[in-house]
């Protein structure tokens, strides 16, 4: 993999190398490109979390960035930059900087529309929070054998998320209304479908945080949380009200 370089035992090891097998992966050098759209999208962060957690940060924007290159969104623009919003959800509007959800929201889509990385890969490298968190919040695959049609499959998806802790809903529900703002760059029988999802799926999900998500689990109220998601799913639905 381009960006996933191994090193010899007598080279040094950077900070943040994962060693495995008796040899070591790097963090690639950013191209400086890469690094002034990081610097300024991501560059606030600084003051918010830890040197080491930012540059953990830095290498999940580079791989997503490059894991998604040749994807466009429905309106024709690059696909990171949805996994991008959906990250600023979570730092800009709920206020939460927890480096882990972060690194999962840029990478939530990779499993799924990227061959870049595999569940394994996300593990080693980013540890074993952030892999569950991208795993929960990724469809099987359309030719998996366990299930019959598609409506089986996504039924499946849909359960597992509910049942999956707080974290897994929360970064799911920031997804879904990222993708509900832009929602009318769907086809219309896309757009269709995800407003049925949304009502029936995602708006009972939101109450899930409340009496059951700790107060400041993510060092944000509960009922903020719950209060910010009915306004905004509210407010993306409200064009397409029957």
């Amino acid at each position: 993999m381009k960006h996933l370089k191994t090193a010899t035992k007598t080279q040094p090891q950077p900070r943040h190398s994962q060693t495995t097998g008796g040899k070591t992966m790097k963090e690639p050098k950013m191209p400086e490109m890469e690094r002034s759209g990081l610097e300024k999208t991501f560059g606030f962060l600084k003051s918010l979390i830890s040197e080491d957690d930012y540059e953990k940060v830095s290498f999940a924007y580079t791989i997503g960035l490059y894991g998604h290159r040749e994807q466009k969104r429905d309106n024709g623009e690059p696909y990171f930059n949805h996994c991008i919003r959906t990250a600023m959800i979570l730092i800009k509007e709920l206020h939460i900087h927890d480096p882990e959800l972060i690194i999962a929201a840029l990478l939530h889509d990779t499993l799924e529309d990227s061959y870049l990385l595999t569940g394994k890969w996300i593990r080693r490298i980013f540890g074993k929070k952030v892999a569950k968190l991208v795993k929960k919040v990724t469809k099987p695959k359309k030719n998996d054998p366990r299930f019959e049609n598609d409506r089986a499959r996504h039924y499946f998806y849909f359960q597992t998320v509910k049942n999956s802790g707080e974290s897994v809903r929360l970064l799911k529900l920031c997804d879904r209304l990222q993708n509900m703002r832009e929602i009318k760059n769907c086809a219309p029988a896309k757009q269709a479908r995800k407003i049925q999802e949304t009502r029936e799926i995602y708006l009972p999900m939101i109450g899930h945080f409340w009496g059951r998500t700790p107060n400041n689990r993510f060092g944000v109220d509960a009922e903020v949380i719950v209060a910010f998601f009915r306004d905004e799913f509210n407010k993306a639905l409200s064009p397409y009200s029957e």
